[in-house]
């Protein structure tokens, strides 16, 4: 999660992270820059799978415009039966840092609105 987070938070990743870890954590070719763990891989599809469909609060889960369940409690049952509650705990956080993340985005990008400002021609 600190290796996914790093990037989020605007910090450089350094290998001291590494070495203060006493288990081995893989790496992978990213897919984006935001994805160089499993854990990221998984936020970045969780995500892509809310991006092309609906919440329904009444059924509590995502679905796309076929009408298929993309995302719910199920998959997240799924994930704390096979890879447990620290998984998840972890997850959360790397959702909170991606939340964050892009809160900074939008203010950094309308800040001029919000300070009173106005907008360049450009956007």
């Amino acid at each position: 999660m600190e290796k996914e987070a790093t990037k989020l938070v605007n910090k450089k990743y350094t290998a001291n992270i590494d070495a203060n870890e006493s288990q081995y954590i893989p790496t992978f070719e990213p897919v984006d820059e935001n994805d160089i763990t499993f854990m990221g891989r998984l936020l970045t599809a969780v995500l892509n799978s809310m991006n092309k469909g609906i919440y329904l609060d009444q059924m509590s889960h995502w679905y796309n415009t076929q009408g298929e369940q993309t995302f719910g409690l199920r998959h997240i049952n799924f994930l704390h039966e096979n890879l447990g509650t620290q998984f998840l705990q972890g997850l959360d956080k790397l959702i909170v840092y991606n939340l964050v993340s892009e809160l900074r985005a939008f203010y950094r990008d309308y800040s001029i609105n919000i300070g009173g400002g106005s907008m360049p021609q450009e956007l």
